[in-house]
């Protein structure tokens, strides 16, 4: 049989992405080997650069080993829905985990070498797992980049609960440098969406009711893309935080006159304006930053770059002219409806990161970072204001990072979090000149280390029309798509609607269904099992889900994150199961009233 034409036939209708892999010149230092197995299977084999010989398979049995390693993989008693593995291999351990993903699961896949994927192509028959939709499979190490976009993607703080990750067997031995930055990646991002999980807890309700009130109030407000023409090549933006060296360069910043984008975030803005320094644009995105850290109200005549997840206190306070960098999913979806041209924008965490990326998003290719300590400032000071915050030891924890000087120094985990969502984001973006001015504080890998004097002297040369275009940017609202967008708001009333009806029979069916466990008389072919499942899937395929699980998401997050995990038996998982669907639609039903009251007024 030709393997390769079944295989490329199947990559040409499903996967056509793979073409360049299959057409591309190999020019790899291993050489692949495929025998049969005790089974009557093959196996594959690699011989690496040093001569040393690495089996991907066991040479008796591959494809049963497989399976006793998906098995570690696929919790039998967790309906898997994503899978992220770094290593296609001869596809025996790919083919053994879709077994155990359900239907709208998914698994992303990275095969960093062309050779071994290409001798499976010739000799293994694995059309079935490259023609199945749940399969996104990026081949090469050039593709590595735009993986990592893919399981950005896809890995939502929705879905955290439920995502898997593995290495392929042996892939970390042959691949051991591309392994460890795979791992790295995916232990980083998780940690973000653990924490992005957390700030949905506390903080879900709040971020629903800032993302309406700054929906209902658009006038004279624009969106990021439309400043994006304005940015000339090699042009240079400054990103002002807050850090406890911040102080140091107050009188270096009034050396920029004009020749750069300054962009300060919130906490900044009354040390700069107390040394007459103004800037082009102050940032704000935490949903529950505090207004008592502005005195100043100068401030309220500068741009403001925000989120729809800004505070409404902020919004409320500053009636002129608002930048919306970026678009939470129900503001996403109403302006797309409208026709703005929303970018889809990582925020890492913080409002630092966050100005990073958008101004990595305007096109900006010179970036200096001022103020971004990361790291506690002596005496254990938190902020330029000179305040030292504490915060309770189960939230974040000390730890120690290389500092900027070589010397180990005093971080916290939350901020590590940032650093690493900085060096990942500057390793993504290798045409952007990241420097590092801040002097002091943690490392970021990937910037360039220089004293702001001298980064101001090299890479601001030249004058910068963006405070001028700013002001002078009219407005992205109508009149008459701020009318159409309180009518998409008020419509979504009629998904809550929806969603209660749902949740009443939700949990009306799994009194049913628990009573059936409890008299033996359970079958999963029953008319109730049918009827539930309809009810739940036509919830999660409401078009406003996301905001609702947001403005529920403290008093329904013991079942949410967590609703199909169970016990070491079937009946105990299903016992399980249908207690927290009911648990969880009972509490939901009370919050609901209030969401729509919340867009009526």
């Amino acid at each position: 049989m030709n393997y390769f034409n079944v295989n490329t036939k199947a990559i040409y209708t499903h996967k056509i992405y793979l073409d360049n892999v299959i057409n591309n010149n190999v020019n790899e230092t291993i050489k692949v080997f495929n025998e049969l197995a005790g089974d009557g299977n093959l196996f594959m084999y690699i011989q690496m650069a040093d001569g040393k010989i690495i089996r991907i398979n066991s040479m008796y049995s591959p494809v049963n080993e497989a399976s006793i390693w998906a098995k570690n993989i696929v919790d039998n008693y967790d309906l898997l829905n994503i899978c992220v593995l770094f290593g296609f291999g001869n596809g025996y351990c790919v083919r053994e985990i879709l077994s155990g993903i359900n239907k709208d699961g998914r698994i992303i896949i990275y095969e960093p070498s062309i050779e071994i994927f290409i001798s499976t192509l010739n000799n293994y028959d694995v059309s079935d797992i490259l023609i199945d939709n749940r399969v996104l499979l990026l081949v090469g190490t050039e593709y590595l980049s735009a993986f990592k976009e893919y399981v950005i993607e896809t890995v939502r703080v929705d879905n955290i609960n439920y995502v898997h990750t593995a290495v392929h067997p042996q892939y970390d031995l042959m691949f051991k440098k591309e392994s460890d930055r795979f791992q790295s990646f995916i232990l980083q991002y998780i940690d973000r969406m653990k924490v992005s999980q957390n700030t949905m807890n506390s903080a879900g309700k709040r971020l629903v009711e800032n993302q309406i009130y700054s929906l209902k109030h658009l006038d004279n407000c624009n969106i990021l893309h439309d400043m994006a023409e304005f940015v000339m090549k090699n042009d240079t933006a400054i990103i002002v935080s807050a850090g406890p060296s911040l102080k140091k360069n107050m009188d270096f910043i009034k050396d920029v006159n004009g020749k750069a984008l300054v962009i300060a975030v919130d906490r900044t803005i009354d040390l700069l304006l107390k040394h007459d320094i103004i800037p082009d644009i102050v940032v704000s995105v935490d949903p529950i930053f505090s207004l008592s850290h502005i005195e100043n109200d100068t401030w309220k005549t500068i741009p403001l770059m925000c989120s729809f997840d800004t505070n409404a206190d902020i919004i409320r306070a500053h009636p002129d002219k608002r930048i919306y960098f970026d678009s939470p999913k129900l503001p996403a979806d109403i302006l797309t409806k409208e026709g703005k041209n929303v970018i889809k924008l990582e925020r890492g965490g913080s409002v630092a990161t966050a100005a990073f990326m958008a101004v990595i998003a305007l096109g900006y290719k010179n970036i200096i970072l001022c103020g971004q300590d990361l790291a506690y400032g002596e005496g254990d000071v938190t902020h330029s204001d000179g305040t030292s915050e504490k915060v309770s030891e189960d939230k974040y924890k000390d730890i120690m990072v290389q500092g900027i000087n070589g010397d180990m120094i005093k971080c916290r985990s939350d901020w590590k979090t940032y650093l690493d969502f900085f060096e990942d984001a500057i390793m993504r973006n290798p045409d952007v000149n990241v420097i590092d001015a801040t002097e002091g504080g943690a490392l970021i890998r990937g910037t360039i280390v220089m004293a702001l004097k001298d980064a101001i002297s090299k890479y601001c040369t030249k004058e910068s029309r963006a405070r001028q275009f700013v002001t002078d940017l009219q407005t992205s609202f109508s009149d008459e798509d701020i009318k159409n967008i309180k009518e998409h708001l008020l419509s979504i009333v009629n998904d809550i609607n929806m969603v209660r009806s749902l949740s009443k029979s939700i949990v009306k069916t799994a009194d049913k269904l628990l009573k059936m466990i409890n008299d033996g008389r359970f079958t999963e072919r029953s008319e109730e099992v049918k009827m539930f499942n309809q009810y739940v899937s036509q919830f999660n395929s409401c078009s406003s889900l996301t905001m609702i699980i947001m403005y529920s998401a403290n008093d329904i997050k013991e079942y949410i994150w967590n609703l199909y995990t169970g016990e070491d038996d079937d009946e105990s998982t299903l016992i399980n199961m249908y207690e927290k669907y009911k648990y969880m639609f009972s509490a939901l039903q009370g919050k609901l009233d209030e969401l729509t009251k919340l867009i009526y007024n």
